[in-house]
Order: structure tokens, then sequence, then C-alpha cells
């Protein structure tokens, strides 16, 4: 009675309804569900010396202690995965492994920390703007880096320039005649040869059966975030400077979008792009040295879906300064007559 007249007298019609019901469980709960499966799963069926949770707990520490970047996580979880037979409990990267840490009720937490190890930014440092002992920036200012490459397009040839006739007696003379600059008249070709490879306007080569206008360019260096570019070429421009033998040959090329118009295999390292996707003009620099050259042709992909349309095939082809030979497989003894 005294629970009826504090929660009301249909309280206990409700209970006695809900009785027959299947409720559906709570966020909370079904968090805890999962948690628990997730605990009890092995590696691969009827493998018992490791759980899927164990595993993935001391791949995380080994990343913590190792100081691991994530792509390099996510490829040994790939190499792990390739190693163990079919149907193995393994997530697809770094970050489908934390979200199933995460239900273990341990979430992670980002500390910035000073480029310098001086200081965290932490409790009383955690709105601070620049490190209290070497006054290092907290933040990258992004701004600041895209006017100086501005002001390093503008004025660069200028200091170049004065820095040379300053110092022309200590300067190599072709560096001096670089300095000021190219003629006013400059040559344009359809066609040019270099690196082993010859090289034809996309203009001029659309309508021969063999491709010669896919340019590639190389990363400066390789790391886990490298990429190269790829793109078609459409014009071939010649500058001559003052001096003899000072020509400067420079590819014109539209390149392929770097993040959604290039897709890469992760076992396979095939490289395909997206024809239809290309980078803006006010993005990037068109222009290359021909020397950065290596070439490349696309082939489309002998599929009817529509997804796969826009995608082409990226193949590279092998420079005429290479030779391959093949090496005899017998030898003979040569001997000389005495006279």
């Amino acid at each position: 009675m005294i629970v009826e007249e504090a929660i009301g007298a249909r309280a206990h019609v409700s209970f006695t309804e809900t009785q027959t019901e299947t409720e559906e469980p709570s966020e909370e709960a079904r968090k805890l569900y999962d948690y628990i499966n997730n605990r009890r799963i092995s590696l691969w069926p009827d493998y018992q010396r490791q759980t899927k949770m164990s595993a993935m707990s001391e791949l995380l520490n080994l990343k913590s202690e190792t100081n691991m970047s994530d792509a390099c996580f996510d490829r040994m979880l790939m190499i792990f995965k390739n190693c163990m037979p079919e149907g193995a409990n393994i997530p697809k990267n770094f970050y489908d492994t934390k979200k199933m840490i995460k239900q273990m009720g341990l979430p992670y937490v980002k500390i910035h920390a000073c480029i310098n190890d001086c200081i965290i930014y932490y409790k009383e440092c955690n709105d601070l703007n620049s490190c209290t002992l070497c006054k290092h920036p907290r933040y990258k200012n992004y701004s600041e880096k895209r006017s100086l490459e501005k002001l390093c397009e503008q004025e660069f040839s200028i200091w170049f320039k004065a820095l040379t006739c300053k110092r022309s007696s200590d300067i190599n003379s072709q560096q001096v005649q670089l300095a000021y600059g190219p003629s006013r008249s400059i040559e344009s070709y359809k066609d040019y040869f270099i690196n082993g490879y010859k090289f034809i306007c996309q203009k001029y080569g659309s309508h021969l059966k063999t491709m010669n206008s896919g340019v590639c360019v190389k990363g400066s260096y390789y790391n886990d975030y490298e990429i190269d570019y790829y793109g078609m070429l459409t014009e071939v421009i010649a500058l001559e400077h003052f001096g003899r033998g000072n020509k400067v040959v420079l590819f014109r090329c539209d390149w392929y979008d770097t993040v959604k118009g290039t897709r890469i295999d992760p076992n396979y390292r095939f490289v395909d792009v997206n024809h239809r996707s290309r980078l803006k003009s006010n993005s990037y620099e068109p222009f290359i040295l021909a020397q950065q050259a290596t070439q490349v042709y696309y082939t489309t992909y002998p599929s009817t879906k529509k997804e796969e349309q826009n995608w082409w095939a990226v193949c590279k082809t092998k420079s005429t300064k290479i030779v391959e030979l093949d090496y005899c497989q017998h030898t003979y003894d040569v001997l000389q007559e005495d006279d």
C-alpha cells in the first residue's frame, strides 16, 4: 500500500503488463554485452591460447611503447590477418581497434606536448598557446607558412639576382647567368624525348593507338604517407637563359586528385586514378622539370559497373635506356695456340 501510494496505483498494472514483454537492452547494457562477447571471441576458430581482446590490448601496448605510427599499425594488422587462417577475428585498422578497446571503459585522451619535450599541456598548462620554457608555439601557424611560400614565389628571383651580383666572384658563372632569368622568347614542342621516354602532348597524341602523354612524378622522400602524382602532359615549354647550354625544359600537366582521385590496392600496390577527379588549377603547381618525369599509361577496366567506369589502371613503362639482356648459359674455354 505504501509503494502504491508513493508511485501511483497504475504502477502495479504496468508492471504486470510488462512481465510478458521482451525489453530491448539499453545502450549501456548493449555495450556491456559486446564487451563480454569480445572477451570470449578467440583469434580464430578452435584457438584457445589468446582471445581477440587480449591480443589487441597487447598490440596497443606495443604501439604505445615503441611510438608506432597509425599507418604502421594498420600495415601490421594487415600482415597478421594474411598470415592467419580464414575467418580470423582481427580488426581492419587502428580506428576499429580503438573502438573495440573503448568498450572496456578505457577511453583515450589526447594531451598536447611541447615539440622539444619541455612540458605537456595538461591541467594548469591546458590553456597555454606556447611553451613556458622554450617559448615554442603550441600550434602550427599554417597562415604564416602560406604567406612565406607566397613571398618566396614573388621575391625569390629578385633576391637571388641581387645575391649573385653582389658575390659574382664567389659563385659559379652558370648560376650568375641563370639569376638574370630567361629570355623573352620561348620554344614550344608537341613531343620531347628525355629520360629514355618519348613524351607526346595529349592534344597531339589523342589520335594515336599508343599513349605517350601519361606522366608520373615521384615524391621527394618515401614514408608511410608518401604519394606519387599522376597526370597528363598538356604542354612542353623550353626556356632559354643567357649563356651556352642554359636551356630549361618544363612540362605542364593536368594532375589527378591525390586524395579523391587516387586509390592503391593494399595487397598488390596497384594504382588506379579517377580521370574525372583532377586538382584545381589554383591549388597546385602545374609545371615540373622535364628531368623529373617518368612515363605511365592508363587503361580502362573491362567492367560494366558504373562505379568503375571513371577509374583507370596505372601502368608504368620502362625506359629505353634500360636494356634487358639474356645471359648466356654456356661457357667456353678460350685456348691460345703457341706459334
